[in-house]
């Protein structure tokens, strides 16, 4: 059976731990974990470069038994695999390697 899951994206302008209670109350079983945008995911609802938020979000997670089962890859004007310029592309080649490791993290599916 399919379970209908909600983006964690709709809740960017507050900690995402704030949010989780709510969605799962709402009927959620399952989530797109949004790892955000601009300055590598640090004005985001939590910061996937600190093990710490990453750790205590999957804690909250298996307390509520909601299922991550997708990651979005990080973007923004700045953040960009397409871009011309080759450090930028760099830089978001590897955040994006960071969020294929979050997949695994999470056991996303």
């Amino acid at each position: 059976m399919l379970d209908i899951g909600i983006s964690t994206g709709l809740f960017y302008h507050r900690r995402i731990n704030f949010y989780l209670p709510k969605i799962k109350s709402a009927g959620f079983k399952a989530i797109e974990l949004w790892v955000g945008a601009s300055k590598w995911g640090k004005e985001t609802h939590f910061d996937y470069n600190k093990a710490e938020e990453v750790e205590e979000i999957k804690r909250d997670l298996r307390v509520l038994s909601l299922n991550v089962v997708s990651l979005n890859a990080p973007f923004s004007e700045l953040l960009d695999i397409s871009s011309m310029d080759e450090m930028q592309r760099s830089i978001a080649v590897a955040e994006i390697k960071k969020t294929i490791s979050l997949c695994e993290f999470f056991n996303a599916e």
